[in-house]
């Protein structure tokens, strides 16, 4: 993998196709093979809420996937999260108040894009 990756959510929704299946970590990485899937996401109860770090330290000590952030991100906490994921998908952040349909505030984009930058350029030197 060619370093960290900033996946932005450009509309008012974020469109997945989604194999949902609900494994516990013990399972992981038994099924990881028979599953045919790219990364595995890891993300909160509720969109715009950070997931749990014992979580996303769990997951990526059991599987040679990429490690996805789905939800949380924001330029306050990535720095916080940058090491556990090797993606992060944003979208909220960007918003007004950091509410997912609200209006899209550019300079909230330019501020996490600016953050997200200087810790990528950090853990590259």
């Amino acid at each position: 993998m060619a370093g960290k990756r900033l996946l932005v959510q450009e509309t008012n929704v974020a469109l997945a196709l989604l194999l949902a299946v609900n494994l516990n970590y013990c399972t992981l990485s038994f099924f990881e093979p028979s599953l045919s899937v790219d990364g595995v996401i890891v993300t909160s109860k509720f969109t715009g809420i950070e997931p749990n770090t014992d979580d996303l330290k769990k997951v990526k000590c059991m599987t040679n996937l990429p490690v996805l952030i789905g939800s949380g991100m924001t330029s306050e906490n990535i720095s916080t999260f940058f090491d556990l994921a090797d993606y992060f998908i944003v979208g909220s952040d960007f918003r007004t108040d950091g509410k997912f349909l609200a209006e899209m505030e550019y300079d909230r984009l330019e501020r996490f894009v600016n953050k997200f930058h200087n810790l990528k350029t950090k853990n590259q030197a």
